[in-house]
């Protein structure tokens, strides 16, 4: 038997046995979102937590000869962060479009950016891992199902979301 068999042999045991350092990594997670007052419910699918970091580039011109570490000829300087929309994605149930088409009937009523947050759970959906708590959050796209029974596919619902940050 190989190495990489063998390897892969004493993994299999020992997620079996519930090994928590392998098992820690392969878990599933699920999300809850709430925006202002108003719970949306828990999503299993969420794209778009990214930052970029945008700088400006200063050019120095200083004599070659003076330069060292603490003087390089290129300065860095940090201008804004830009952050990616986030995309929510879950199956469609009863609970979780009704609460979703409430809170876009109040946003497109009175729409006034508001806080929210995502908070993830982990794979037994009973501690909380991480929260995300978005800055001025309001709804970008909302699309619902595809109505094709031909396809076979769950029925799903996608939520897209802009802000302007979130607090780390």
């Amino acid at each position: 038997m190989s190495d990489f068999a063998g390897i892969l042999q004493q993994f299999a045991k020992q997620s079996l046995r519930g090994d928590p350092m392998i098992d820690m990594h392969a878990m599933s997670y699920r999300f809850d979102v709430q925006v202002g007052n108003v719970p949306l419910g828990t999503w299993n699918k969420c794209d778009g937590l990214q930052m970029d970091f945008q700088y400006a580039q200063y050019v120095s011109g200083m004599n070659p000869e003076e330069r060292t570490h603490l003087a390089p000829p290129i300065w860095n300087y940090p201008t804004r962060i830009k952050y990616k929309e986030i995309t929510l994605t879950r199956p469609c149930t009863t609970s979780g479009m009704f609460s979703t088409a409430a809170w876009l009937h109040q946003i497109s009523s009175v729409p006034t950016p508001t806080m929210g947050s995502i908070m993830m759970y982990d794979a037994g959906g009973v501690m909380p891992v991480y929260t995300w708590q978005l800055l001025y959050v309001q709804p970008s796209t909302w699309s619902g199902p595809s109505m094709d029974i031909d396809t076979g596919k769950i029925a799903t619902e996608t939520l897209t979301l802009v802000h302007q940050g979130w607090i780390l």
